[in-house]
């Protein structure tokens, strides 16, 4: 599937935004804001795309 966002979204889920090749490998990367996460610390969690999908396990 081919993701497009375009607009942010905020809200107690976290933020998402426009994919962006974020490691150089050519595809479209997703990143998720989570605000709340680690005791109101926040996280990120990238998840990387491929040639037909974005892998399902995120890195930080």
């Amino acid at each position: 599937p081919y993701f497009t966002f375009s607009v942010v979204l905020v809200g107690m889920a976290g933020q998402r935004g426009r994919p962006a090749d974020l490691n150089g490998d050519g595809f479209k990367d997703v990143l998720i804001g989570a605000p709340l996460e680690e005791d109101g610390q926040g996280s990120i969690y990238i998840f990387n795309g491929g040639v037909d999908q974005i892998n399902p396990t995120y890195s930080q």
